[in-house]
């Protein structure tokens, strides 16, 4: 692709802007001077806190510090010695802001930038032979046109339907719970008395809503404070690693109209940011010591301008009730888990697995309710931070470098954290789509990897179940701006080819691959057709066709049934079979980036796999439910679905035989590679070198489920009438 113009150095560029508006100049206001400047070493590499005193120097050669744990045998690499521990406060107050390393102004010109000294890279990868990881560090704008104007509607219908699919599901929760319990009290022998059957809550559960909303950022405060560590970030510390932050921030709110939120700091060397709160006026914006150290001076700007994205579009308080519901069964999962992991006994252990699996259900079933808003929310703060910056190249190379330090801290501490899950949809990129993409960075370019979420026909029907939009599609809308302001482009993207609209045999592939949702949409649609046919017998007096409408049984069995039939219908192409004989091979092995690089991959075309690497994961009761396993390959890291032969109770009952038993050791993982919104493999068995085999029976259990969704409904229909 030929070099776009550079607007920073061509005399004739504002020529080419006749009708530029004049955003801030970042020479004057941001302090990005347009002078000669020297630049400052990569400021992604995070040191770790507990390390040596040595400089490592696989770290220096590396532009973002990324050192996986298991390199290559092709790239090796040592091991990172670590640097002396933060100083901690002796008196009880707050621990001092480690100081940061002396800053220096990038270049702002493409003529600086060319004569500035390259940081020397890594050796070659494994994957690509010859490949270099190095920021490109393309250029911002300084006078930029406005963007084409958002439409404001899907963010607003996001909105309302999330806040009545919260009070409706939760509403449908304790009441489901609170009718059960009444049956199954009224059902034991032992007990004479009949309890009265529930009524849907309306006012005694919409009154502790609001309570919950209107204390939301001082319920989280005090949450992050004793879980996590928070405290407060004041404008001199933060400005010690980003002048253009500080100096900018008061900008951003008096631009968008929006007080200036409290700061907060989380010590933790996961790159993240969020804010939370009820109103603007009582906002909190949240940074960590790993996004302060990790990113540049201009990248922590944009990172900002996002959060004060959020709250100028007035999505933060809805989201922070969302976020704070689902702390409570979040926070007991987290707590249950801890306490039986400490247990000796086999009852207060398996007690303690299974309310810690109940609760953990409880969580990802209410985590769907912010979904939709969580992915749309991310279109508008991002278009507000380029705005404010006229810097989406800047914005970009944030994103990524969130990316590789959540990967990076996946793999140095071996699980997931708590805390990249319980506040996920608050996260500038989710951790399931950061993990992967990051951890192969140093392995390969990463503009093919982000091809699926550019161009991929089905990729927001296949991010349904995801926080964040696809990260492709984000990169590339900011490259769009990139464009039209006739900036060089941090990330080469070839012109896009995806069809606006689906043809009508990717429906039906489309189809194929959601059959079961599908069914039970389909099932449901039936149902509420029969029902309408009982209303207008109703009307009409005509009892052969009202009991449709008065029986609930086909609201309850209809669904199941279309559930089933659509899980039978993909079962077969979802697990095609291996090959068994004397003469059949094992699917060979393939290097991961090989793998993510099919931008038109669907789960449904599963690819049998081989990957060797190191099994990952949270220990204990924590990880009962298979819910955080990872593969750490030479090349990067992909998660892994393991269903035992008893399903979810044989996790309880067998914990020798479970797959967390295995945490890093070496390994073979044999199953199927899927490519979706997440890259994942359902596992059909784990090796190690010494002969253990644990098998896993994700086809058998589908199957299984499917039947017994398949009576279930047959039996419910028994009872029509």
């Amino acid at each position: 692709m030929s070099s776009l113009p550079d607007p920073l150095s061509d005399p004739d560029a504002d020529n080419r802007f006749p009708d530029a508006q004049s955003g801030p100049d970042p020479a004057s206001e941001d302090g990005i001077p347009s002078g000669e400047a020297t630049p400052a070493p990569d400021r992604t590499g995070f040191v770790p806190f507990e390390s040596d005193t040595h400089t490592d120097p696989a770290r220096a050669s590396d532009p973002t510090g990324f050192i996986p744990l298991q390199p290559a045998p092709s790239s090796p690499v040592e091991k990172s010695p670590a640097a002396s521990p933060p100083p901690r406060s002796t008196a009880g107050g707050p621990t001092p802001v480690p100081s940061p390393r002396p800053h220096a102004v990038r270049p702002s010109s493409a003529a600086n930038r060319a004569a500035a000294p390259r940081q020397s890279p890594p050796p070659p990868s494994a994957a690509v032979p010859g490949y270099q990881p190095v920021w490109r560090q393309a250029e911002r704008a300084r006078q930029w046109t406005a963007l084409n104007r958002l439409d404001w509607a899907p963010l607003l219908l996001a909105q309302v339907a999330t806040a009545i699919a919260l009070f409706w599901g939760l509403q449908t929760l304790f009441y489901t719970i609170a009718y059960q319990t009444v049956k199954f009290l009224t059902w034991l022998p032992v007990l004479t008395i009949r309890l009265p059957l529930p009524a849907l809550p309306v006012w005694s559960l919409l009154l502790p809503l609001v309570l919950l909303f209107v204390a939301s950022r001082w319920l989280l405060d005090a949450l992050l404070r004793s879980l996590e560590g928070l405290r407060p970030l004041t404008l001199e510390q933060l400005a010690s690693y980003s002048p253009e932050a500080v100096r900018s921030l008061s900008r951003y709110c008096r631009t968008r109209q929006i007080p200036q939120p409290d700061l907060g700091l989380l010590p933790t060397r996961i790159p993240l940011a969020m804010s939370y709160g009820c109103l603007p006026r009582f906002t909190r914006l949240v940074v960590s010591q790993g996004l302060l150290e990790q990113l540049a001076d201009d990248e922590i700007a944009t990172v900002i301008a996002s959060e004060v994205g959020h709250i100028a579009c007035r999505d933060v308080p809805l989201m922070s009730l969302v976020v704070l519901i689902l702390q409570i069964p979040y926070t007991l999962y987290r707590e249950l888990a801890d306490w039986g992991d400490r247990q000796s006994g086999r009852l207060p252990l398996e007690v303690a697995s299974v309310l810690a699996s109940l609760s953990y259900g409880f969580y990802w079933l209410l985590h769907w309710l912010g979904l939709w808003l969580s992915r749309q929310r991310s279109i508008y703060s991002d278009r507000i931070a380029i705005d404010l910056t006229g810097n989406p190249n800047g914005l970009a190379r944030a994103l990524l470098k969130i990316a590789i330090g959540t990967a990076k801290q996946g793999q140095q501490q071996g699980q997931t954290a708590y805390l990249l899950e319980s506040f996920d949809l608050l996260l500038p990129v989710g951790h399931q789509q950061a993990t992967p993409l990051g951890s192969v960075y140093p392995y390969t370019p990463l503009e093919p990897l982000l091809e699926w979420g550019r161009q991929n026909p089905y990729r927001h029907w296949l991010a349904i179940n995801n926080s964040h939009l696809p990260l492709g599609d984000r990169l590339e809308r900011l490259m769009q701006a990139a464009r039209q302001w006739r900036l060089q482009l941090e990330l080469e993207f070839p012109p896009s080819s995806s069809p606006p609209y689906l043809t009508r045999t990717q429906w039906q592939t489309l189809g194929l691959q959601g059959a079961p949702y599908f069914g039970f949409a389909l099932g449901l649609a039936l149902a509420g057709g029969f029902s309408l046919v009982g209303w207008v017998g109703l009307k009409f007096r005509l009892a052969s066709l009202g009991w449709m409408y008065a029986d609930p049984a086909l609201i309850r069995s209809f669904p199941l049934i279309g559930l089933s039939l659509g899980t039978f219908i993909r079962l077969n192409p979802l697990f095609p079979e291996f090959q068994i004989g004397p003469s059949a091979q094992p699917p060979g092995p393939q290097p991961l980036p090989v793998l993510l690089a099919n931008s038109s991959a669907l789960p449904l075309q599963s690819q049998p796999v081989q990957l060797s690497g190191r099994l990952l994961g949270r220990p204990g009761v924590a990880n009962r439910l298979n819910q955080d396993l990872w593969l750490s390959t030479q090349t990067g890291m992909i998660r892994l679905h393991c269903t035992s032969a008893l399903g979810p109770l044989g996790d309880w009952l067998d914990a020798s035989n479970h797959p967390i038993g295995l945490k890093n050791q070496e390994l073979v993982a044999t199953g199927w590679f899927r490519q979706g919104a997440t890259p994942w493999i359902d596992v059909e068995n784990l090796r190690t070198p010494s002969g253990r085999i644990i098998r896993s029976f994700h086809p058998s259990w589908s199957a299984i489920a499917a039947a017994l969704a398949t009576l279930w409904g047959l039996l419910i229909l028994l009872r029509l009438g």
